[in-house]
């Protein structure tokens, strides 16, 4: 496999189920894409993170902190048609395939809600990046870049228990069924199964990655390039 390179410059992007992207740009301008050889589209509204869930909901924050849930999305119309705001402030947020969110705050606080509708629930710990997969697991990295797993999470217990420490540092990380991706600090690309011991470092360069339940692995460097794994 190898990185294959995208038209176009993106600080953080994020991918579906479907393949389709959704990312924002320096300027924190939003924008969508069918794929790897389709034209981007310029969407309206600000942003300077974006997540497209297992499900198809798409979130996201901007500048201000203040929480974005993307209305209007079905198969005709994959981009929606606007914005809503939700309560709270996060600098960064995630959203499973059921539509539960997880986020964290600008002192690295640690939030849940199952329902867009419903209220912001504390979770204890401190993470400065958080990401939801569709079987609703929860990892994340603290400011001193190490990992966590959040355990006892079941469809009766969608917060779960507690946080389990992995082996490894990381400044971003993303996962899916099949495993789990990151970046650390000088941008190195690292792989593992769930449940194996190790890390597996990958070739290329990236400051943030993100994987869809798919298996689409997509990520952009620190100049804002933006890269498929294929």
């Amino acid at each position: 496999m190898a990185w294959v390179k995208k038209q176009g410059l993106l600080k953080h992007i994020s991918v579906a189920a479907t393949g389709a992207l959704w990312g924002v740009n320096a300027n924190d301008e939003i924008f969508y894409s069918d794929g790897l050889h389709a034209d981007w589209q310029k969407l309206n509204g600000l942003l300077k993170q974006v997540e497209v869930g297992p499900g198809g909901h798409v979130v996201g924050v901007n500048r201000n902190d203040e929480v974005y849930i993307r209305e209007g999305i079905h198969p005709g119309n994959p981009t929606g048609t606007s914005w809503r705001k939700l309560d709270g402030l996060l600098k960064y947020v995630s959203v499973g395939g059921d539509g539960r969110l997880w986020g964290c705050n600008a002192s690295n606080d640690i939030y849940f809600k199952g329902h867009p509708d419903d209220r912001w629930q504390q979770v204890q710990g401190k993470l400065k990046q958080i990401h939801v997969s569709a079987t609703g697991q929860v990892y994340g990295v603290n400011h001193n870049d190490e990992i966590y797993e959040r355990v006892g999470i079941t469809a009766m217990n969608p917060i779960g228990n507690s946080w389990s420490k992995h082996q490894g540092l990381l400044k971003h990380i993303s996962h899916f069924p099949g495993g789990i991706y990151g970046v650390n600090a000088s941008d190195n690309v690292y792989f593992k199964n769930h449940g194996a011991p190790s890390w597996t470092q990958l070739d290329g360069l990236l400051q943030q990655v993100h994987i869809g339940p798919g298996g689409h692995i997509w990520g952009v460097n620190r100049n804002h390039e933006i890269f498929c794994r294929q």
